[in-house]
């Protein structure tokens, strides 16, 4: 788990500097928040899954995480939506 928030931390930090010299695209934005959000649900799901039943609990308020996550997996683009500005940047093909 925390090698692969590690690397989400090291995708935003490069992203960001993209940003900051105004070579970011829409396509590595995809990226970044595709990968994000996929690795952030995989990690509280596995969290759940190591707590067991603690893991429902208001005690480890893990599914409380998963269903946020659920809601951003929808509102900052779903992961169909950024596979296919990813697919467009990749081959020069537009399937919107």
């Amino acid at each position: 788990m925390l090698v692969e928030y590690e690397k989400g931390v090291l995708l935003a930090l490069h992203l960001g500097r993209l940003k900051e010299r105004g070579t970011l695209t829409p396509a590595q934005i995809s990226v970044g928040k595709l990968n994000s959000v996929r690795e952030a649900i995989r990690i509280a799901g596995l969290a759940r899954s190591i707590l067991g039943g603690d893991g429902v609990t208001n005690e480890f308020p893990v599914m409380r995480h998963l269903a946020n996550l659920e809601s951003v997996r929808t509102y900052e683009g779903t992961d169909e939506i950024h596979q296919l500005v990813i697919g467009r940047a990749l081959t020069g093909l537009s399937a919107f």
